[in-house]
């Protein structure tokens, strides 16, 4: 399944709470913007953090290592317009992130 989650585009550094009903597992997520308006995602799983802060890139998956994206149960995307980079002042407008499961991405890759 496809998950969107909810972003505050208030704040350019925010951190959250990720539920998917289908894991039981504690997803924590701080999205950082850099000096240069890069975005940065740290994942954290049951209070591990997977890896260091992965780029944001546009209408990609985050997470880029499959035994990471499987501790995790799927994977991160920003979808945004144009390919414009991830954004948090276009969030929820031009610029949305979902959850995939990895029942979607394994369906997807077939």
């Amino acid at each position: 399944m496809i998950y969107e989650i909810e972003l505050n585009n208030t704040y350019a550094n925010q951190e959250f709470d990720v539920i998917i009903p289908d894991l039981s597992i504690n997803i924590h997520c701080l999205l950082q913007t850099t000096d240069n308006n890069a975005l940065l995602m740290s994942v954290f799983v049951n209070n591990e953090q997977l890896g260091i802060p992965f780029m944001c890139f546009p209408n990609q998956r985050i997470i880029p290592y499959n035994y990471l994206q499987e501790k995790l149960g799927g994977n991160f995307v920003f979808e945004t317009i144009s390919n414009n980079y991830p954004n948090f002042e276009n969030f929820g407008d031009t610029c949305k992130l979902y959850f995939e499961t990895l029942d979607e991405i394994n369906n997807n890759a077939e």
